[in-house]
């Protein structure tokens, strides 16, 4: 198995969800520290200020010092005793308290200075002036507080107007107050909203605060009575610079850039209404999201195991987004989620890349149309020493016919047919009109056998949807130690090819496929002289009662010894005589073969049914019926002692009209046996519409049920149903005496195979099972 980061990357389950989660971690944490997660927080409060907007109270009214006052007045810095006029006006139109967002703190002209003194002292409103914050040298820690003049602060409270932006140089907190040299000194927003805040502690300003409701009123208009005595009476006014030339200004995330003195009133706004609330840690709420994002994705009980990894960030995202929310409405925390979301995206991200690889892979290793694994993925199986190609010859005609998904339906299900003989069921598609797979290791023994049984397989039409089509299917094996799968598909499929021309039904790789074609002409020039000399003889194989444990009947088989080519397998010549018009005679003679040996049989005493291998095909042909009724009747066996084994060696055009030919020769008392049932057509339509005595299950379900289970559950209800439907049923291809067993447990009656006994010639049998105690009779 190969390993490297790309197959960790494209792992499933348990594993790749752990890398994924380690990555989104890594991730969310650069992401977090290149301030990702504030952004997302300050994107959160857009949405929730704007749901959530709320107008400022009555309490206070701001009068600015704006361009439209500096410029009626002339000059900058104003003397003192204009801000002394503003105090009187203001007190005269009933003003609370007067607080001043402006520096006192260096002294003007003497009667100036006197003059404010005297108005503060005057007022009937309290005073509130500035003090600010700073450092006492660039390169010094220590911290002094400038301080309005003194007989400006003897009648005054002071306030820190101090404001302290983030690092993204906006400001979003506020401070309850200022402590410098042991002194404490409250916040102006915070001393004008009466807040008893702690001191050295801050709160996020609430930017749900529509700014634009604030009462506001311009300097000048003051001073010149323009102003209506109901917009100050009982009201704190906060007096301060919004003219962009004095640079009294700072950034907010929810306000853009705006006057200092706005940031004050928000403060003060956001306690009166009781914003004001604690501020969970960013990073507490990620830890806490990481916590139960790996409890959801690694929860070990199958029951409750989250299968959709992307499902639960998704749902902790909405999760967050109304924690947050429910937190903030009801005043219990500010609940910062920018961290955690960043988490949650970042892990919905690496699975979304994970996804597009694997993707990816899925294209470089799986087939467009059917999704079936190419060539590429046949690459990488671990056992490719024994691959077989399956070559569709009609596959031009098919797709002149069907459409694009009949096409997908048709190879689709071809492959579903074709899994149930594949080493691990996988099917792979290797080109346009090609399927491959590895052969199993089991059935390499009997490889006749099993490609038979591949071509039986599509001798029935494959449905695709309201059509059923039929394919015309060749097959081509190569085997070869580390030769590679390329070489070992392209033998495959030249073997295949090779088969299609010579009308096989399915040919092993051979460095000279002349020879074959050599094979298959001396085949057909040589069939006559063959049965006339006995080159081709019949070999019987045994078949036991399963209840009795004693042999009940054979099965007549074909063999032929050529004096040049050796033995030829039935595999080899029987394809070939059926697509070449040839197979009656084959048939005819292994009948009349059949019908002598059964006879000698009864005369001496053993009276044996003798199966005969009658291809399906040969229903339709008059002639040979005809034939075969004549041979019957000339002998002096009895009818019951024959029974016609129907195979499936080609396909059936007419099935009623077969179906009346079985009634015919069953009422003249031979039986009818229905072979390889489970493959191509011998199944269910041939239970159905066939008049038969016994049904054959082919080998290939047999061999595997001590192993497959899928095999054991075909087999068992097979039995159950035909018993149910009054028909016998034989087991073909029982090997080992614990498949004979299960069997027999399963209500099997008749078994055959190696391991009952191997096809010999008629003296042999006669003397092997015959003159023996463990016959039984066929009238038994």
């Amino acid at each position: 198995m190969r390993f490297n980061a790309q197959s960790i990357l494209l792992s499933d389950g348990y594993t790749l969800r752990i890398i994924a989660s380690a990555i989104a971690v890594l991730l969310s944490i650069l992401l977090v520290m290149a301030s990702g997660g504030s952004a997302l927080d300050r994107t959160v409060d857009s949405v929730r200020n704007m749901l959530s907007s709320k107008n400022a109270s009555d309490d206070l009214v701001i009068v600015e010092i704006d361009a439209n006052s500096l410029q009626k007045i002339g000059r900058w810095p104003w003397p003192r005793d204009i801000y002394a006029e503003l105090i009187e006006q203001l007190s005269q139109q009933g003003a609370r308290q007067i607080a001043f967002d402006v520096d006192f703190s260096a002294a003007s002209e003497p009667q100036s200075d006197q003059q404010l003194a005297s108005a503060i002292a005057n007022s009937d409103a309290n005073i509130v002036l500035a003090t600010f914050r700073q450092k006492q040298g660039a390169n010094v820690s220590a911290h002094i507080e400038n301080l309005p003049l003194q007989i400006l602060r003897e009648n005054a409270l002071l306030a820190s107007v101090n404001v302290h932006p983030n690092e993204a140089g906006q400001v979003e907190h506020y401070g309850y107050g200022e402590l410098t040299g042991g002194t404490v000194r409250p916040a102006l927003g915070a001393l004008i909203a009466e807040s008893n805040g702690e001191i050295g502690k801050d709160f996020r300003i609430d930017q749900a605060i529509d700014m634009a409701s604030f009462d506001s009123v311009s300097v000048i208009d003051v001073l010149e009575g323009k102003t209506d005595k109901a917009l100050i009476e009982d009201r704190t006014v906060l007096v301060g610079a919004t003219a962009i030339e004095l640079g009294d200004h700072y950034a907010s995330p929810g306000y853009g850039v705006i006057p200092g003195v706005y940031i004050h009133a928000l403060a003060s706004e956001t306690l009166k209404n009781g914003s004001d609330m604690p501020q969970v840690s960013g990073w507490l709420t990620f830890l806490a999201t990481a916590l139960v994002l790996a409890i959801l994705l690694f929860r070990k009980s199958r029951r409750t195991r989250v299968r959709d990894a992307a499902l639960v960030p998704i749902t902790l995202v909405i999760a967050l987004i109304v924690t947050h929310f429910a937190a903030y409405f009801s005043a219990l925390a500010y609940v910062p989620i920018g961290n955690a979301l960043l988490l949650c995206f970042s892990y919905v991200f690496v699975r979304m890349v994970q996804t597009a690889i694997s993707n990816m892979q899925q294209a470089r290793h799986h087939d467009g149309l059917t999704g079936l694994p190419n060539a590429q993925n046949l690459e990488i199986s671990e056992q490719q020493h024994h691959i077989a190609a399956l070559h569709i010859a009609n596959y031009s005609d098919l797709t002149a016919d069907c459409s694009q998904q009949e096409l997908k339906a048709l190879l689709c299900a071809m492959a579903e047919r074709l899994s149930l003989l594949a080493d691990q069921g996988r099917i792979y598609r290797t080109g346009d009109d090609q399927l491959a797979w590895i052969v199993p290791e089991d059935n390499l023994p009997n490889l006749s056998d099993y490609f038979e049984t591949v071509s039986a397989f599509f001798l029935q039409p494959v449905q695709t949807g309201q059509r059923k089509l039929r394919v015309k299917a060749v097959c081509g094996y190569h085997n070869g130690e580390d030769i590679g799968w390329v070489r070992l598909l392209a033998g495959a499929n030249v073997a295949a090819t090779k088969a299609m021309e010579l009308g096989y039904r399915w040919l092993a790789y051979s460095s000279d496929l002349n020879a074959i074609v050599h094979e298959k002409l001396q085949i057909l020039n040589d069939l006559d002289q063959a049965i006339a000399e006995g080159q081709i003889w019949v070999a019987y194989q045994p078949k036991m009662d399963v209840r009795t444990r004693h042999i009940a009947s054979a099965e007549a088989l074909a063999r032929w010894h050529h004096p040049e080519l050796g033995t030829i397998g039935p595999d080899r010549f029987i394809p070939l005589l059926e697509q070449e018009g040839r197979i009656a005679d084959l048939t005819l003679h292994i009948l009349k073969s059949a019908l002598v040996d059964i006879a000698n049989w009864s005369l001496q005493g053993h009276d044996i049914n003798c199966s005969i291998n009658v291809s399906v095909a040969l229903l339709g042909d008059n002639r040979f019926i005809s034939d075969a009724l004549e041979a019957i009747s000339r002998s002096t066996v009895d009818n019951a002692l024959l029974t016609f084994e129907i195979t499936e060696t080609a396909s059936i055009q007419d099935l009623e009209a077969a179906a009346r030919v079985l009634s015919d020769l069953r009422a003249q008392g031979i039986k009818i046996s229905i072979d390889d049932y489970g493959t191509g057509q011998s199944s269910l339509t041939y239970l159905r519409d066939f008049p038969a005595d016994e049904i054959k299950i082919d080998q290939t379900f047999v061999r595997a049920i001590i192993a497959n289970e899928a095999d054991r559950v075909m087999v068992g209800s097979t039995i159950a149903m035909a018993h149910k439907m009054h028909f016998k049923v034989v087991a073909e291809g029982v090997e080992d005496e614990d498949t004979l067993t299960l069997l027999s447990s399963y209500g099997c009656d008749v078994v055959q195979g190696w391991h009952i006994g191997k096809p010999i010639d008629a003296n042999a049998f006669g003397q092997a099972f015959l003159s023996c105690s463990q016959f039984i009779r066929a009238s038994a």
